[in-house]
């Protein structure tokens, strides 16, 4: 069971140089995070350390030691992969579920031509809007035309039409 819990383990990470060079060698062995976790959780690092690495940099004209520092992993945890910041304002976080919920799910089975929109929080219309006849505005949030009266200065009413 050591074999699959999340640890730091012997990796190797390309080292990459600026355009134009070549590091010798161009791979290091550093500790990463790696093993499994549970539904929703993803193994990271929750502390790190800086490695120093001395390597050849080979260029046009000159080959010369040069230190690379690179990121180590020093302990391990299984975290969520979605983490409050990845939330929108439509949702909430749940650190149970490892997820962004919406704030105020309403189900939209009852309506046929309405679904609902995970990322927007809301029902939304499920076919295009229409051209509607003289006199009828499209409503998306209705998903149909409907006539809108006047009722005083700043006001409104929806009047449906099915």
């Amino acid at each position: 069971m050591k074999e699959v819990i999340c640890v730091p383990r012997r990796t190797l990470v390309k080292l990459i140089p600026q355009p134009g060079y070549i590091f010798y060698p161009n791979y290091a062995p550093v500790n990463r995070c790696s093993g499994f976790c549970p539904k929703n959780k993803l193994c990271m690092p929750v502390k790190k350390d800086i490695k120093k690495i001395i390597v050849r940099m080979d260029g046009y004209n000159s080959s010369e030691c040069y230190h690379v520092l690179i990121e180590e992993h020093v302990k391990c945890k299984c975290q969520c992969s979605v983490k409050q910041n990845h939330c929108n304002v439509h949702q909430i976080y749940s650190e149970n579920n490892c997820a962004c919920e919406c704030k105020n799910r309403r189900t939209c089975n009852e309506e046929r031509q309405m679904i609902w929109n995970e990322k927007l929080c809301k029902c939304m219309c499920n076919k295009p809007e229409e051209i509607c006849s003289s006199g009828l505005e499209w409503v998306p949030s209705l998903c149909g035309c409907a006539k809108i009266m006047e009722i005083a200065p700043y006001q409104s009413y929806i009047n449906i039409r099915k």
